[in-house]
């Protein structure tokens, strides 16, 4: 319904008249406009409800039969060609996502472990070569230990093929992660006290950091870096 909507709004766009015949109603008059905004209350109707129904049905088949939908394959896993929603451990990338962890932990930096990890020769899933927000993504992966999160915050359920990395290895991993990104917040915070300005943020956003920053008796500074890359 919404693609006969819009195509019936690019007629009236172009002054092309439709004519249906079994619809009694001429689509240019009031009642037409009637016509066509039921036809689009009627279309979201639908949308929402395939939405529901498949939202509802992958949570189902995920707290009762513990099966991933919906979700990209992961290093260190292929897809069961037997049966839809099931995934089966690849024991050699396996091992090299233990490595991976095992080289995180060592250097305690995203970056410079990608680097390491990257000068082996391993690549994702797509064929790319890691970066850090990928290596991170790859580093709190919980399904490495068995654990699938249930759509809407419904908690855990555990994987058939249970952990496949050790579980003090994985909990490591996360300290340093969680104390990384802890740092990292200190560190972005002016010295003199005052609130860091992230960038890119709206108009509305920097009159609510400047107002704040008032309020705390702060100094707010803002560097605003234009097209050509020029600071003002």
């Amino acid at each position: 319904m919404g693609d006969f909507y819009n195509f019936l709004q690019l007629c009236r766009k172009n002054k092309v008249s439709v004519f249906l015949p079994g619809l009694a109603v001429d689509l240019d008059s009031p009642s037409g406009e009637i016509m066509l905004n039921m036809i689009v209350v009627f279309a979201q109707y639908e949308r929402q409800m395939i939405a529901q129904r498949t939202s509802s049905s992958i949570r189902y088949l995920v707290k009762t039969k513990a099966k991933i939908h919906g979700q990209p394959l992961i290093f260190g896993f292929k897809k069961d060609d037997n049966e839809v929603g099931r995934w089966i451990p690849v024991k050699e990338e396996l091992e090299a996502v233990i490595h991976i962890m095992e080289l995180f932990v060592k250097y305690k930096c995203l970056r410079v472990t990608s680097e390491r990890v990257n000068a082996l020769g391993v690549k994702t899933k797509t064929g790319k070569a890691l970066t850090s927000q990928s290596l991170k993504r790859l580093l709190i992966n919980r399904k490495y230990i068995g654990k699938l999160n249930i759509p809407g915050g419904e908690g855990e359920v555990d994987l058939p093929f249970g952990p496949q990395v050790p579980l003090g290895l994985f909990e490591r991993v996360q300290e340093i992660i969680l104390t990384l990104q802890s740092e990292f917040k200190n560190k972005t915070r002016n010295q003199e006290g005052s609130t860091p300005f992230p960038a890119f943020f709206s108009l509305q956003k920097v009159a609510l950091h400047l107002r704040e920053c008032q309020g705390k008796g702060e100094m707010a500074g803002l560097t605003i870096i234009t097209v050509a890359g020029k600071k003002t």
